[in-house]
């Protein structure tokens, strides 16, 4: 059970695999890299959103309101 006093590393290290969400077993190592590219495209499409909407705020309002980031990115226009 988790307290709130764990650490990212004695998270990893506890248990050494983890269970990714299509059902395979990953080393810890392996998720914490999964996790670390998952964190950097969201902050580049972010990024690119932020820059989008400088250059033209209507089209910047569209994207920004459709495009999600997280464990799965995609574009869903409202």
């Amino acid at each position: 059970m988790l307290d709130g006093k764990t650490g990212l590393g004695e998270l990893l290290g506890h248990g050494e695999r983890a269970l990714e969400a299509d059902g395979d077993l990953r080393t810890g190592r392996e998720w914490f890299d999964r996790a670390k590219a998952r964190i950097a495209v969201g902050k580049a499409i972010r990024r690119a959103l932020t820059r989008i909407a400088a250059a033209d705020a209507v089209i910047g309002d569209v994207l920004c309101d459709g495009v999600r980031t997280g464990a799965r990115c995609g574009y869903h226009p409202g």
